[in-house]
């Protein structure tokens, strides 16, 4: 599978070694440098937690990382041996975290989706808290409370 109108990053992510075969990161918009270095520490928060959770991702599929301007993305398949695909994928709209503004958000929204997949939390409520211990690491004492003005969905 390919996406279609992907870009070249302008610098590419670092994937810590226990999430090498496990994320493949694309884009159909330009990454801003400040972009991506949240994406890297969120990403390192989390293999943090995933080792210390002890979490085994030898049966983990690879999620796609999809970065786009609205949520708005195709893909075309580019194996002409292949009659069906599937993939796993987390879509981060850029321009929607744009507007908001706020690095701690974008990084709370980076490991939010990183958590459903890896940790395999569907509920929405119970996600935000893991997310919160999870964010911990760089921003110590966040609470949800915190986030609630940045459109925080999912907490009553």
């Amino acid at each position: 599978m390919h996406l279609d109108n992907q870009i070249p990053l302008i610098k590419r992510p670092i994937i810590p070694k226990i999430l090498k075969d496990k994320i493949n990161v694309v884009a159909n918009c330009k990454l801003q440098e400040q972009e991506i270095h949240l994406f890297n520490m969120s990403l390192q928060c989390v293999a943090n937690h995933l080792v210390n959770d002890n979490i085994n991702l030898e049966t983990y599929f690879s999620l796609n990382i999809i970065f786009t301007e609205m949520g708005v993305f195709s893909f075309h398949e580019n194996n002409e041996c292949n009659n069906g695909s599937q993939f796993y994928s987390a879509i981060y709209r850029m321009g929607k975290l744009r507007k908001i503004n706020n690095n701690v958000f974008t990084m709370f929204v980076y490991i939010e989706e990183l958590t459903h997949y890896f940790w395999r939390i569907y509920d929405e409520t119970i996600v935000k808290y893991k997310v919160v211990e999870i964010l911990n690491d760089v921003v110590p004492n966040l609470s949800i409370e915190d986030l609630k003005g940045c459109g925080l969905n999912g907490i009553d």
